[in-house]
C-alpha cells in the first residue's frame, strides 16, 4: 500500500460534495447553540483526522488490507455507504429533522472507522473513534436544542 490512496480521496471528494452545495446554498449555515468547545475542538480534530488520513498513508501507522477479498469489500463498502450518504442529502436537502441529523453524522463515521480497521490503519481508526461520537453528539444536539426544527 502506497503513500496516496485515491480510493479515500475519492470517498472524502464525494461526502463533501453536499455539504459544499449546502453552505454555497444555506450562507446563515450551521448555528450550534448547543456549545461545547472540549467536544466541538475533538470533533475538529477527528474530523482533519480522518480527512487526512483517507488520503495520505503514513508510513508505519498502516499495514494495508489482508487479502484481495477485504480489499473489494472495501471498495463496495464504501461505494454503497457514499452512495447511501448522497442520497440522504438529496432527498432531505430542504428539510431538517432528527433522521437526517443522524444519518448524515452515522454514515461518514462508519465509513472513517471501517476504513480504518480493514486498511489496519492505526492514526484513521483513532480519528474515526474520536471524529464519531463528537460529530454524532453535535448533530443530536443541533437539531434539537435548536427551536427551529420540529421535533
Amino acid at each position: 500500500m502506497g503513500w496516496f490512496n485515491p480510493y479515500g480521496l475519492d470517498v472524502i471528494i464525494l461526502i463533501m460534495i453536499p455539504n459544499v452545495v449546502f453552505a454555497v446554498k444555506n450562507k446563515d449555515g450551521f448555528v450550534n447553540v448547543w456549545s461545547n468547545k472540549t467536544v466541538e475542538i475533538l470533533e475538529q480534530v477527528g474530523r482533519f483526522g480522518c480527512f487526512g488520513t483517507m488520503i495520505i498513508n503514513i508510513p508505519g501507522t498502516v499495514k494495508g488490507f489482508s487479502s484481495e477479498e477485504l480489499f473489494t469489500a472495501y471498495l463496495i463498502v464504501n461505494s454503497v455507504l457514499t452512495l447511501v450518504y448522497c442520497l440522504i442529502w438529496i432527498i432531505f436537502f430542504r428539510r431538517s429533522c432528527l433522521f437526517r441529523a443522524l444519518a448524515l453524522s452515522i454514515l461518514p463515521s462508519v465509513i472513517f472507522l471501517f476504513c480504518g480497521i480493514v486498511s489496519r490503519s492505526v492514526l484513521l481508526t483513532t480519528a474515526a473513534l474520536i471524529f464519531a461520537p463528537t460529530h454524532i453528539l453535535i448533530s443530536y444536539k443541533y437539531i434539537w436544542v435548536d427551536n427551529k426544527y420540529a421535533r
